[in-house]
């Protein structure tokens, strides 16, 4: 999640070095979002760090804050998500090579043939998202 009402910059390049360094199989990323009920929108609410006014402003995969941060602007937030989902898959395009190398070695003169393909994949999938 990114966008936590104590979240600092410094926070947000802590996650980053950690998504770099642990090399994860995937990633889900969220914009923290305070749902009726919880003590994080009975917090938010009391400390008027709502920036929603009805209920079909809420959700998970927004893109935009629900929380007016102290230390983060909302472009700000949308941006470190974004920052994070590209880390990940220039994770992945660097890392991806390396565990599959065993296969596609055991291929031989395919090895170009499933690289290009691999290439194209994450080079798709990176312009889909708008990054």
């Amino acid at each position: 999640m990114v966008g936590y009402p104590s979240e600092t910059r410094e926070d947000f390049l802590m996650t980053k070095r950690l998504i770099r360094k642990i090399h994860p199989d995937i990633v889900a990323i969220s914009i923290t979002t305070p749902m009726l009920g919880t003590d994080l929108y009975d917090f938010a609410k009391e400390n008027r760090m709502l920036n929603i006014t009805t209920y079909s402003d809420f959700g998970y995969y927004g893109q935009n804050s629900p929380l007016k941060l102290e230390h983060l602007t909302n472009e700000e937030v949308v941006e470190f998500k974004k920052k994070i989902v590209v880390e990940y898959f220039k994770n992945l395009y660097k890392n991806i090579f390396k565990y599959i190398n065993i296969f596609l070695l055991r291929h031989g003169q395919k090895r170009k043939f499933y690289f290009s393909i691999i290439k194209r994949s994450l080079k798709a999938r990176i312009k889909w998202l708008n990054f």
